[in-house]
């Protein structure tokens, strides 16, 4: 009876060891992976990468040697994703997913964006895929990073600033989006098949002093619609006064008295706006 007992437990030990080294058991990675990811105007850029800790080692031109190729990050290569094009250093870079890696340098670091995803070594970079290469210079930071760090420390509705830190140096460059041009570019092909933006569409080219007429023309489609929306009134009438309509603007505003619901403030701002339409 004893030696069954025995047996049994040396099975059920067996099992247990045999279960335990096929299951998917999960640990702490030492350089524990980061998806970060920034809103740029009507953009994003993303970083995928890995992040090593000092651990009371000396890193630059110790662990990472200067003037050697270093992934930013540790683990697999690091990741830039751009959403749409975009603009570092002066290089247009098209929308996609790149390797960003470093030639790191006590004063100064060198930054390249490639297009090949698995680059690891020296060996496997191929200049000719490289889609910006360009130098920063360093920085010393307030403290001691133990963990390296990417971070987006300005924003904009067109640009970014991006710092790579650890140890007790940081490095900083801007990613720019364009995102007028492709705004616009929105902008007309959504009018081609929607009504719904007339008046976001001409909101933003009174905005930003596009062409006033192509947005007269949208706002002006836009009230008609909604003549009781007093807002989109009172953008036609602010549009035709710019483009010295004085008339047609008068015209507007009255409508928008007759039609809208005006709070006092609301009805003071288009008496103010009357006033000006007035002026001879």
């Amino acid at each position: 009876m004893k030696k069954m007992k025995s047996l049994i437990a040396v099975a059920l030990f067996s099992s247990a060891f045999t279960f335990a080294q096929g299951s998917a058991l999960k640990f702490p990675a030492a350089s524990p992976l980061q998806t970060l990811k920034q809103e740029v105007g009507i953009s994003s850029v993303t970083f995928e990468y890995s992040r090593p800790s000092a651990n009371g080692r000396v890193i630059f031109g110790n662990v990472v040697p200067y003037g050697q190729f270093w992934r930013a990050g540790a683990n697999a290569p690091t990741k830039i994703i751009f959403e749409s094009e975009a603009v570092i250093n002066g290089a247009k870079i098209p929308a996609g997913a790149y390797s960003l890696f470093t030639y790191p340098k006590a004063d100064e670091w060198t930054i390249v964006i490639n297009k090949n995803l698995n680059i690891r070594s020296e060996a496997e970079h191929d200049k000719s895929q490289d889609v910006a290469n360009f130098k920063v210079k360093t920085a010393k930071t307030a403290g001691f990073v133990e963990v390296f760090t990417i971070d987006f420390t300005k924003v904009s509705p067109t640009k970014t600033t991006v710092e790579l830190k650890w140890e007790n140096t940081v490095i900083s460059f801007d990613i720019a989006f364009d995102y007028d041009n492709q705004l616009t570019a929105n902008i007309e092909k959504a009018l081609a098949s929607d009504s719904r933006p007339f008046y976001q569409a001409a909101r933003y080219y009174y905005d930003n002093k596009k062409d006033l007429k192509k947005a007269l023309e949208w706002a002006t489609v836009a009230y008609s619609s909604s003549p009781n929306a007093y807002w989109v009134g009172t953008l036609k009438a602010k549009i035709q006064l710019d483009l010295n309509d004085k008339k047609g603007a008068l015209e507007t505003l009255e409508a928008v008295k007759k039609n809208g619901n005006l709070d006092p403030q609301t009805a003071a701002g288009i008496e103010e706006l009357i006033q000006k339409a007035k002026v001879k």
